[in-house]
């Protein structure tokens, strides 16, 4: 188990806002836009347990655990939009994409991400997946026979744009503009390690 905690920029008042945190595809905590609220995911040590999303204040006074209605055997990654939305990527019984969680915690899918598994590759589900922070878009990793391929779903239409033909773990910036992402070195040709050099390419492949 683990505690997610936050401390400031200059390494000051860290402090404890949830205990008791396990995930074997990690937590990766989340700000929303006011910088108030953190979503994370919270599963169970084993394989194949069921994850729930978690939303808390920075004080670590509210908290709220979704107990999602139809089970998420698997979840990447979580956001909450500016009005409230709640969004995760990961697998609701059979179906495998990006989700928006009802104010009963009902799921529904809103988006299909192709090449997207749910299986345990490591390289693609720790970290493989993060929402824009407006929702438009998912940028994601697909297992291909020469790596785990970066692209991006516009939730809207449905596009995909392959940015990087073997990556890890896609950040978006603030502004939705630009991804920052890790380029594996040597030899992890096919993508069981987790780091990589550091790359910012814009959105839409360019730069």
């Amino acid at each position: 188990l683990r505690e997610i905690r936050i401390v400031n920029l200059d390494g000051t008042a860290t402090r404890t806002v949830i205990s008791g945190v396990s995930s074997d595809g990690g937590a990766f905590p989340h700000f929303d836009p006011t910088r108030t609220r953190i979503t994370l995911h919270n599963g169970y040590l084993g394989f194949g347990a069921a994850e729930n999303v978690i939303v808390v204040d920075t004080t670590g006074a509210a908290r709220r655990d979704v107990s999602l209605v139809h089970g998420a055997s698997t979840v990447f990654n979580t956001r909450l939009l500016a009005g409230g939305t709640l969004l995760f990527v990961g697998q609701v019984s059979s179906l495998i994409g990006l989700f928006r969680v009802g104010p009963n915690d009902e799921v529904t899918r809103i988006a299909a991400l192709p090449g997207l598994e749910s299986g345990y590759n490591n390289a693609q589900r720790y970290g493989g997946a993060d929402i824009s922070p407006d929702g438009a878009r998912v940028a994601y990793l697909a297992p291909t026979a020469s790596g785990t391929e970066l692209r991006v779903v516009n939730v809207a239409s449905g596009a995909v744009t392959a940015l990087e033909p073997n990556a890890r773990s896609p950040r978006w910036s603030t502004q939705g503009d630009r991804v920052a992402y890790l380029l594996p070195q040597g030899d992890d040709v096919l993508g069981t390690a987790f780091e990589g050099t550091i790359v910012v390419i814009n959105a839409d492949g360019t730069g």
